[in-house]
């Protein structure tokens, strides 16, 4: 009999994944209170408006954290790449280069291979949450407001439509996520 006490290793990747996730999660907050922030309270933006311009950084963490929890590196280099292009959008968003780089660079080291159905899954992810938000930040839509204070305008708000069109992008995607997820853990088991 020995002294020694054996303890099993322990994976620093999952945490980190779990870090990264949050952070960026954070992020996609933080890019929706700065939106909410620097609107007009008197003008056509509504709460729906708001949350769309953080959700698809939202869901890129999300997405990285369904990697890091389910052992999918697939999925957390395809949430830190498509993260990429959102963060680059705002200077609130440079600090989130990071953690997505963070994501992708676990999930790469945790790679073997990557079939056809990664590629899809990540062609599918990456397109609805780049094209959803790309959509909403490009496409110009000009509004005028009048208060009892004044009037206003903007040469682009945010439309209920292309709001609309961003929850459904995001909810696409994590579907797609969700569903790769469980088919890879079932073909491990």
């Amino acid at each position: 009999m020995t002294d020694t006490v054996v303890a099993a290793s322990r994976s620093v990747r999952p945490i980190a994944g779990l870090l990264a996730a949050t952070l960026l999660v954070a992020a996609g907050l933080l890019f929706t209170g700065v939106h909410a922030r620097g609107s007009d309270p008197n003008g056509p933006e509504g709460w729906l408006q708001h949350v769309s311009m953080g959700l698809p950084l939202v869901a890129t963490g999300v997405i990285v954290g369904i990697g890091s929890m389910t052992r999918c590196p697939w999925l957390m280099v395809v949430g830190g790449a498509v993260a990429l292009p959102i963060c680059l959008v705002s200077v609130v968003g440079l600090p989130a280069l990071l953690p997505a780089g963070v994501a992708i660079a676990i999930g790469a080291r945790g790679l073997t291979t990557v079939t056809r159905r990664d590629w899809l899954a990540g062609l599918l992810i990456g397109t609805a949450l780049v094209v959803g938000f790309g959509y909403e930040v490009l496409h110009q839509d000009a509004a005028d407001w009048t208060t009892p204070e004044g009037s206003a305008g903007s040469s682009n708000v945010v439309t209920t439509a292309e709001s609309v069109l961003v929850l459904a992008t995001v909810a696409f995607a994590l579907l797609v996520a969700v569903c790769y997820a469980r088919a890879t853990a079932s073909e491990r088991s």
